[in-house]
């Protein structure tokens, strides 16, 4: 659930900026970690850092291209405890869902939807049309924008930073469709549907002779 950023978290780590947007997650091939960099310095200059967080089989080379850029606003911290996640999640002013651009991605849900959304944060999911960029629409928890694309990465979030009500309002709605993927609603979502197949195949001649043994 949402709960108030800790500054201190921040500092400890060297963001001074009033804006942070995150990525929290596996760095992997199939995220798009390398476009969010190349807005840094246009990011820095509407005062807002760039914090990743996890690690993965890209990490490693991300951050020798950030530290070859000498991009000062781009921050990485190591993988964390899922209990410390929310600490980090609540310090970004929007979350990144950045996929590469490869058809099989269009049927993913990244698990960092839920979470951003489960905090109230506001996301931007950069992905070919699909299940991710649909979840997001259709929640009004975000934006949704085209893949390995820094253009259109800029304005989104420069859209976000720039609006608070906007941003109060996907939080909220994100929040509102968190609500409904709790792992107590899934299962009795799962189970419904496994009565209702249940029901067509056993026949009800069956199911009438059970019931009355």
């Amino acid at each position: 659930k949402p709960r108030a950023a800790n500054p201190d978290m921040l500092a400890e780590i060297g963001i001074t900026a009033n804006n942070v947007v995150g990525y929290l997650g596996t760095v992997g091939r199939a995220c798009d970690i390398r476009t969010l960099c190349s807005i840094a310095l246009d990011l820095q200059k509407q005062d807002t850092a760039v914090l990743i967080v996890g690690s993965g089989s890209e990490v490693k080379k991300i951050r020798r291209a950030v530290r070859r850029k000498a991009l000062r606003n781009v921050h990485f911290v190591d993988v964390q405890p899922r209990a410390a996640m929310p600490i980090w999640w609540s310090v970004c002013t929007a979350a990144i869902v950045p996929l590469r651009d490869r058809p099989v991605l269009r049927t993913v849900r990244p698990m960092k939807m839920y979470e951003g959304m489960a905090m109230g944060i506001p996301l931007i999911v950069a992905s070919s049309p699909g299940e991710a960029t649909q979840w997001v629409e259709d929640a009004g928890a975000g934006l949704a924008i085209p893949p390995e694309n820094s253009h259109a990465l800029l304005n989104a979030i420069n859209t976000l930073i720039r609006d608070e009500q906007l941003r109060k309002k996907y939080a909220q709605a994100g929040v509102r469709e968190a609500v409904k993927w709790t792992r107590i609603d899934q299962a009795a979502a799962t189970m419904s549907v496994l009565r209702k197949a249940i029901d067509q195949c056993v026949p009800a001649s069956a199911s009438t002779k059970s019931d009355s043994a």
